[in-house]
């Protein structure tokens, strides 16, 4: 019996760090060495009471292999060790009562000890295996504590249910429950302004039309599984059929409109046939669980138990015996579990709870596939680890516009011609200039209806939404005639501040109550506080027919459950909103409100809209106002942007690509990007044709900085234009000047951008290293960029550089050296272990041009570069030196390890008050700055 426990529990171990999933031959070597490893270090417990069929069931259980690999992570991570240990000493007591309480809590002990003493060691030593099992326990930090409390409590609660025996749900009522939420899913309806009129709804399989995704960002170990041919570049990265073939947690992030709830819906409709798999499939809306998971401490399986009952009747079941039994599924792997709206959340402390709790159970319940969507904007703030797999929901590309609209076009006129109507549509949308507009599926619908009442298109997002609401509200009712309207009536209909104030009526009661529901009288109330009448007695037939109006006719506010009514559409509801904001608030209330607003999830979309709604009203005191703010705003004397200037210039960028920023204020715009390319760096750009379109006009950004680069003597303050900004503008800084400087910054920067050609190009990097340190030697000084820049092409192309005169810098801190490759790190330090020179160089850099990031960007190298410590020995010292306390004895470790140079003393330590500066500086933000950190 014992030898068959033995093997068992060699079986999970091997499982629990992904031996089963590497190639067989290895796979099959690493399984029979684990059996040897687990024999000699259970053997003890052979003739204990172990050794008893109770505890070999338990062994051989999927669930013991999830408490190992939960235990291993937790071990890896340093963090939750204890809990874990303790869990599956209780699981082992439950379940096996007969097991001596002392063998149990030694075996628990031995089971650790065998990570420790070998499993770290077998992991390490196999790169195959070690990214696996990294992929699965990679955990964010900052989780760690809250986890810790939170993951215990869950995973009692888990492994409770495991144990317990029941009877199970059946697969026909699986089958009735998805049966009942394709009803609700499996539907298009053409509801908030598109003039439906109560039609019939589309199904989704025959209207849908499918959405491509592109890499939001991804880890090293996603990246090795995406093809060569997935480019970054190609708005069809990833097709709809693929968005499993990565990871089983995947994020999905898109702009407002884009259709991630519609893609959600079609994919729980679809998914047996799009993945070939077959699941129990729960979608929840997560604004409906935020104030339970808040307020109320609820976990995530509390919220898909609740997401359960709601569409089966199951009155022989306890909501606890629920929970029990789609435990045993999650347990298993066989759910699809469906988070919408993380960005619909109302505050960022809410939504970051949320995410933790999701992230907790996704590392409890790893088997499943998940997936999650939000809006983009501030979406970092809230963001989930690199454990999940971000994709960007891209815009329509012209087949899938062409392929809508024909849709559409059939749908409202069953006998017309959709090739006529196409074509006439396609004119109008290359007339108006539109067309990158409309590859935003929500202004593509707009587009369709004004074309068809107006037959002409505006060229501006914000005025689709006025023509439209214009269109379906009043000129098309004027037209068709379709309903008769008393006077009354037609009177709040030509009201453009009814709609606003009944969706500031919904905001101000959401604002004082999250859960907050609009029934039919408090609509209805709404409508006499924007007519601003009481007179019920007269006015009360003329509101209830303006309300039936509204909900049947325009559908733009509908019935969403028994007497709770809301906007058809988000997007709807914000533009409303901007409206009344525009019409309602003064200019500095307004900037008040776009301060906090933007580059926040849940407001940001709201924020730009009010920008749009002012700019078209052209109201010009408003509006340039609004203009000012958002420029002065962009901190142009800042080496660094804060992530909300950052987004205010997305937005002053957006309005002068879309020809909606006055002329007046073009110098302004181009005068911020020439102080801080970086902002051009880190935007979005436009691909036309196949080619980047950078917003601004190269010529004149040339021109100014001609004037104040060159003709000011001040290079060095504007280099990273050179660097950041394109090439056109390159060429045209050349065709306004023939600085040598300047070409020859050029040149550096193209060959530090391409280092496999550098041994080609030895004699030019020889000429340029020469050039930089004699003539140009202050520009150098002064020029984080030209002097990184150096240094790189001396370490790639083998030539020997004058290092004493690099350390007399004079630029300030900066975060330039996170433009330069790894490749040029590993040199790098590679050389630090061999010269106390570039040792020096090496403090230099990482300590003033990684901008008060240099301890987390050596302890992201210490675990990058864990395997390869003979190459990085100038990264242990530093390190080491780096979590001493005192100057003697950082100066005692450089000396004791060769790389000190005594008359460099005052740089030594002008260099090491720097770095504990920074520690300083991040303590005070509030972020624990102690050897833990870098150890």
């Amino acid at each position: 019996m014992w030898g068959d426990i033995t093997l068992a529990i060699a079986t999970s171990v091997g499982e629990a760090i992904c031996v089963n999933l590497i190639n067989k031959k290895k796979s099959d070597n690493l399984k029979a060495k684990l059996g040897v490893v687990v024999s000699s270090e259970l053997e003890a417990f052979a003739d204990t009471s172990l050794d008893c069929r109770e505890f070999y069931q338990l062994v051989k259980s999927s669930a013991f292999t999830d408490l190992l690999k939960n235990m291993y992570c937790s071990t890896q991570e340093d963090s939750g060790v204890t809990s874990h240990l303790k869990a599956i000493n209780i699981y082992i007591r439950k379940t096996c009562p007969k097991v001596n309480e002392l063998d149990s809590k030694r075996f628990v002990q031995a089971v650790e000890r065998i990570y420790e003493h070998h499993l770290k060691a077998i992991i390490s030593g196999n790169s195959e295996l070690s990214a696996l099992f990294q992929a699965i326990t990679i955990t964010n930090k900052r989780l760690a504590n809250e986890i810790k409390l939170e993951e215990e409590k869950n995973f009692n609660k888990y492994i409770n249910y495991l144990r317990e025996k029941g009877e199970e749900i059946k697969d026909s009522e699986i089958a009735k429950y998805h049966e009942l939420c394709k009803s609700e899913y499996g539907f298009i309806r053409f509801t908030g302004i598109s003039g439906a009129e109560n039609k019939p709804a589309q199904d989704i399989n025959s209207f849908y039309v499918k959405n491509t995704f592109s890499c939001y960002y991804t880890n090293e170990f996603h990246n090795e599984f995406i093809d060569d041919d997935y480019d970054d570049d190609n708005p069809e990265t990833i097709k709809l059929e693929d968005l499993f073939r990565i990871s089983n947690k995947v994020v999905i992030i898109g702009a407002a409109g884009l259709g991630k709830s519609t893609t959600l819906n079609y994919i729980f409709c679809n998914y047996e046939s799009l993945y070939d798999s077959s699941s129990l499939k729960i979608k929840i809306n997560l604004k409906e669980y935020a104030t339970e998971i808040n307020d109320n401490n609820k976990d995530l399986l509390w919220c898909i138990a609740s997401e359960f009952c709601k569409r089966i009747n199951r009155t022989k079941w306890s909501f606890e015996e629920i929970e029990s039994q789609l435990t045993k599924y999650l347990e298993l792997g066989k759910c699809l579990v469906i988070l919408d709206a993380l960005d619909e959340i109302p505050t960022q402390p809410r939504r970051e709870k949320v995410r933790d709790t999701i992230t907790i159970f996704c590392n409890l319940f790893y088997l499943n596939r998940y997936i999650i969507t939000t809006r983009e904007v501030g979406y970092l703030k809230n963001g989930f680890d690199n454990s999940f797999f971000h994709l960007r929901i891209n815009n329509f590309d012209i087949g899938q516009i062409e392929q809508y609209s024909k849709k559409w076009f059939s749908y409202n006129y069953q006998n017309g011609n959709t090739e006529e109507f196409w074509n006439d549509f396609n004119k109008e949308v290359e007339r108006a200039k539109c067309d990158e507009l409309i590859r935003n599926p929500i202004v593509l619908v707009l587009a369709l209806n004004i074309f068809d009442i107006e037959k002409n298109l505006p060229n501006r997002r914000v005025e689709f939404y006025k023509k439209c609401i214009e269109t379906f509200l009043v000129i098309r009712e004027d037209r068709k005639v379709a309903v008769v309207l008393s006077e009354k009536t037609k009177n709040i209909l030509h009201m453009d501040s009814v709609v606003p104030r009944i969706a500031h009526y919904l905001q101000s009661h959401l604002e004082q109550d999250a859960d907050y529901k609009l029934n039919h009288e408090q609509l209805k109330k709404s409508v006499y506080d924007a007519i601003e009448i009481n007179d019920e007695l007269n006015w009360g037939e003329a509101v209830n027919s303006y309300l039936s109006y509204l909900i049947n006719r325009t559908e733009l506010i509908i019935e969403k459950d028994e007497d709770i009514y809301d906007f058809a559409h988000k997007t709807f509801y914000e533009y409303f909103l901007a409206v009344y904001y525009s019409k309602e608030y003064t200019v500095e209330q307004l900037i008040e409100l776009l301060n906090k607003w933007i580059g926040d999830s849940n407001n940001d979309e709201l924020a730009r809209l009010i920008i749009e709604v002012v700019i078209q009203k052209d109201d010009q005191n408003q509006h340039d106002s609004i203009i000012r703010y958002l420029l002065s705003n962009l901190n142009p004397d800042s080496t660094e942007m804060s992530f909300n200037a950052f987004e205010k210039f997305q937005i002053v960028s957006g309005l002068y690509s879309d020809n909606m920023l006055k002329p007046k204020f073009h110098y302004d715009y181009h005068e911020a990007i020439l102080l801080n390319p970086k902002l051009i760096d880190r935007s979005p750009l436009l691909f036309t044709y196949g080619r980047k379109k950078y917003p601004y006009d190269s010529k004149l950004l040339a021109q100014l900085f001609y004037e104040q680069a060159i003709n000011n003597n001040n290079l060095p303050r504007f280099a990273a234009d050179l660097w950041f900004l394109s090439a056109e503008f390159c060429l045209d800084v050349i065709s306004l000047s023939d600085n040598e400087c300047v070409k020859n910054m050029l040149q550096l920067f193209e060959i530090v951008r391409f280092p496999a050609s550098q041994n080609s190009y030895v004699q030019e990097c020889t000429r340029l290293i020469d050039y930089f340190l004699s003539s140009e030697l202050k520009t150098t000084l002064e020029t984080p960029l030209v002097y990184i820049s150096l240094i790189c092409v001396s370490a790639y192309a083998r030539l020997k550089i004058d290092c004493d005169k690099l350390l007399n810098y004079k630029f300030a801190s900066n975060s330039m050296f996170f433009e330069f490759s790894y490749g040029f790190t590993n040199k790098l330090f590679s050389l630090a272990s061999k010269s106390k020179y570039y040792f020096l160089l090496t403090f230099i850099i990482l300590t003033v041009c990684c901008n008060n990031e240099t301890r987390d960007f050596i302890r992201y190298l210490k675990e990058k570069y864990r395997h390869q410590k003979k190459n990085y020995l100038a990264l242990e010292w530093l390190n080491e030196c780096l979590l001493s306390n005192t100057l003697e004895d950082r100066i005692a470790i450089l000396d004791k390890n060769g790389v000190y140079i005594p008359e460099q003393i005052d740089l030594y330590r002008d260099l090491f008050c720097k770095f504990d500066e920074q520690n300083k500086h991040l303590r005070k933000m509030g972020i624990q700055g102690n050897k833990n950190n870098l150890g």
